[in-house]
């Protein structure tokens, strides 16, 4: 039953968006609003169990008194639980492994560390956003994390994007053990010089610069072409998903033949 009424929820959800195909209306806007809502919380709720919870909570200080007043929270705030010699996982309360009254007199322990404050101020300043008169303050933690994630990734967005590239455009045209792949490698060649010639504007576009311009425009082509098609084939994927779902699985609950 519980499975027949989340079948119908679906349908009604993808009927909804479908719905845009015809015009703006009051369903499209409640399945738009409810996606984005029900994404939200969902994203949220996993990067507080795989991010903050695993490299925060068990880093920082809490009240004991707190910790042990609302110990169906234990998981949440404590690194691990220690009772008669024994080290348990935080969550032992759920998975059985102690009962409430065991971990009354059991010990909490937590590994503070104060460096583990900064990530906590910073990430309290982010709400400061929705506080107009210190709105301004969310901007120290954003440009925080933008920093620090620009120069995390520097060095590997430069070894996939810039080396790796860089090391595919120079790959010998001689010595490689077909045909096939000399030709693809001076494909390659040909096609990453023309394109820099396309994108140098220092001079005139004519005769044999403006003919390599050309060339150059002609894999740009084939390039953003091919990066269009794999989006479209993407999303015509999901669209025969949806409709898949709607022949086989919502309308075969009302003939019968759905399973």
């Amino acid at each position: 039953m519980s499975e027949t009424i989340g079948i119908w929820c679906a349908a009604f959800l993808t009927l909804a968006i479908f719905s845009f195909l015809y015009k703006d209306n009051p369903f499209y806007k409640f399945a738009e609003h409810l996606f984005t809502g029900v994404s939200a919380a969902y994203w949220m709720s996993v990067a507080f169990w795989s991010q903050v919870h695993p490299n925060l909570c068990g880093n920082i200080w809490w009240p004991e008194a707190f910790v042990r007043r609302f110990l169906e929270f234990t998981y949440v705030w404590v690194d691990r639980v220690e009772l008669d010699g024994q080290t348990y996982a935080a969550n032992a309360l759920i998975d059985g492994s102690l009962t409430p009254e065991m971990i009354q007199r059991a010990e909490l322990v937590n590994h503070v560390h104060v460096m583990y404050y900064i990530p906590l101020i910073l990430g309290i300043l982010f709400f400061t956003r929705l506080i107009p008169k210190i709105a301004y303050l969310s901007r120290w933690p954003l440009a925080f994390v933008m920093g620090m994630a620009a120069g995390l990734r520097l060095y590997s967005f430069l070894q996939s994007n810039a080396m790796e590239q860089i090391s595919a455009t120079i790959a010998p045209l001689a010595g490689t053990p077909t045909v096939a792949e000399a030709l693809n490698n001076l494909v390659v060649l040909i096609g990453v010089f023309t394109g820099l010639v396309y994108f140098y504007f220092s001079r005139e576009h004519k005769g044999l610069f403006g003919g390599l311009s050309r060339v150059g425009v002609y894999f740009l082509m084939v390039s953003f072409g091919a990066a269009f098609g794999y989006t479209v084939m993407a999303r015509v994927s999901l669209l025969l998903g949806r409709f898949q779902f709607l022949i086989h699985d919502w309308l075969g609950t009302m003939t019968g033949a759905g399973g």
